[in-house]
């Protein structure tokens, strides 16, 4: 796994996240949140707007504390060939 950093400009992190992903051809897309910053109930509406507007081979994942809070599986992958994980982190 090759990670890369990349400072993007834009008024919505869902369309940019979204748009970085297809750029990269990703396969995962993973977002978190860090942990300081706590909500009662986790947000899922970038990860869920990640499955709409994202490819059906393409894998979504929301993580809040370590328990997936939201999962959408594409298609079947070899699990050695992680080409494109896209992470974004603290998105809540």
């Amino acid at each position: 796994m090759d990670l890369k950093l990349k400072i993007c400009r834009g008024s919505s992190v869902r369309r940019i996240l979204v748009r970085e992903a297809n750029e990269y051809c990703a396969t995962h897309v993973i977002v978190g949140k860090s942990q300081g910053l706590s909500k009662i109930r986790p947000t899922i509406s970038l990860p869920r707007y990640c499955a709409k507007k994202l490819s059906k081979d393409c894998w979504v994942f929301a993580v809040d504390n370590g328990k997936v809070v939201f999962k959408r599986e594409g298609s079947p992958t070899n699990h050695v060939d992680l080409k494109g994980v896209f992470l974004f982190y603290d998105y809540f």
